[in-house]
């Protein structure tokens, strides 16, 4: 009887372990796994700031040049003003106002990019060159399964007469179902949460603050040179690239680059190299070369081939 009870359980576990194999290859074909998991990849995964070639000039864009006295003047589609997201089985309100402006208890999307354009609210259309909104993504294309897109002011063939944020509300629910299944593969949490609402600020953070810096006129951040920068306060917690083109990357890149800490929403910021690559491009529309030391951002920089 012994023997049949320990057979019997030794089958009931073998069943649940083939389940949960199982599940974790549905995720990973559903959702792949990030290209950073270990603290040694970081160098490696470590981007280079790049502005988008100016449609004018050929140069580094400037934003400073093409929104007109350094002002960006955004307009909130009526839809975009306050929207829900369904997230792990509760819907929850957001408010594109504080998102980008800032409430009493986090900053704003602008002050996370250095307050480097200024920002205007309008309530005419005519008078804005950046319009939020939110929509379903496109089933097919640029953005489809992305949790939303930017666009910059000129740019684009026709080109771009504004600016765009589109926030795609729905994909939100995906993501944390590969968050959650990265966090049971490495067996680690990357971002600092306690409740399902915390994470999904932070998601909505970092997804509009990284969304403005493509309205600034900044690609996606590229692995042609690895910029590591080195804080010249010793022990300062150092920013990974805002403008990585996958989320969880960013995160995880983060997490290692501060001795394997969670990545809390006070944390997500340009690095002090993309601040760096914006002054460069709009004080001069020259690209920010890898492996000079730039006083005013107090950093050293090193190429790494």
């Amino acid at each position: 009887m012994a023997h049949g009870v320990t057979t019997l359980a030794t089958l009931k576990l073998t069943k649940e372990i083939k389940m949960f194999l199982y599940r974790m290859l549905f995720y990973l074909f559903m959702f792949g796994v990030p290209s950073v998991s270990l603290a040694y990849d970081v160098p490696s995964s470590y981007r280079f700031p790049y502005m988008m070639q100016d449609p004018d000039t050929g140069q580094a864009y400037r934003a400073s040049y093409h929104y007109s006295g350094n002002t960006i003047n955004y307009f909130v589609e009526p839809s975009a003003q306050h929207f829900d997201v369904e997230f792990n089985g509760r819907r929850y309100p957001f408010s594109t106002r504080d998102l980008l402006e800032g409430d009493s208890v986090t900053q704003g999307v602008l002050s996370r990019w250095n307050n480097v354009i200024r920002l205007r609210r309008t309530n005419n259309m005519s008078e804005a060159n950046l319009v939020i909104r939110s929509s379903r993504a496109p089933a097919a294309g640029p953005g489809a399964g992305a949790l939303a897109i930017g666009t910059s002011l000129g740019y684009g063939t026709p080109r771009a007469s504004r600016a765009l944020i589109e926030i795609h509300p729905e994909q939100f629910e995906p993501m944390r179902q590969r968050l959650e299944t990265l966090e049971q593969i490495n067996r680690y949490r990357f971002i600092d949460y306690e409740e399902d609402y915390q994470l999904l600020n932070t998601l909505m953070l970092y997804t509009i603050t990284h969304e403005f810096g493509h309205v600034l006129g900044f690609s996606h951040s590229r692995m042609a040179h690895s910029c590591i920068e080195q804080s010249s306060i010793l022990n300062q917690r150092q920013n990974a690239p805002l403008m990585i083109g996958d989320l969880t990357d960013y995160f995880l890149v983060q997490y290692h680059l501060n001795n394997d800490t969670a990545v809390s929403i006070e944390d997500i910021r340009p690095s002090r190299t993309e601040l760096a690559a914006y002054q460069s491009a709009n004080q001069n529309g020259n690209q920010f070369e890898c492996g000079t030391v730039n006083r005013a951002a107090g950093m050293v920089l090193r190429s790494e081939f």
